[in-house]
């Protein structure tokens, strides 16, 4: 019998994120008890203070799997008209379905010249730190307080959450 060895992070991932074990245990790719650790990412964090509920976090949750979804992110790859049958045009439904998403909550943040919605995208779509997006890139180009840029992502999540709502009905999101 050998004793279980636990591998932790390296200190190049603990010094990006937050990371800590997770509270349940799971079974391993042998079937064994694990209990791996995850990333503790913004919004958990936010919520974890109080700062945001629980729903605000799912509908930041649910805005940052749209973006996913819709495949907004820029990515640096070849030019796929240069491959043979790399010159597709038509987006899979899936996709189309999740960009008309992210536009619709964008257009109720006040689309992409609002802060909001300038946030949403950057923060919460492209998942860009947020006092970087605050001090570097903010608002049409102008750097902004770290803290009114946390101020607009709750005041975000808040109108997430009700366009969302208004979607779903207010019960999908945990508010009755």
């Amino acid at each position: 019998m050998t004793a279980d060895v636990i591998t932790l992070p390296t200190p190049e991932r603990l010094r990006k994120d937050k990371i800590e074990v997770a509270r349940e245990q799971i079974q391993d790719k042998k079937g064994n008890i694990g209990r791996p650790f995850h990333v503790l990412d913004m919004l958990s964090l936010m919520e974890g203070v109080g700062s945001i509920s629980k729903s605000m976090h799912a509908a930041g949750v649910r805005f940052m799997d749209d973006f996913s979804k819709a495949q907004l992110v820029t990515l640096k790859a070849a030019d796929m008209g240069r491959l043979p049958g790399g010159g597709q045009t038509n987006l899979a439904h899936s996709v189309a379905s999740a960009r008309d998403r992210v536009w619709d909550a964008l257009l109720t943040l006040g689309g992409m010249t609002s802060p909001a919605g300038c946030l949403a995208w950057h923060v919460l779509g492209e998942q860009q730190n947020l006092n970087r997006w605050a001090l570097e890139r903010g608002w049409v180009g102008r750097p902004i307080d770290p803290r009114a840029a946390k101020g607009i992502l709750i005041g975000a999540l808040g109108t997430l959450l009700a366009h969302y709502d208004k979607i779903d009905g207010p019960t999908r999101n945990g508010i009755a």
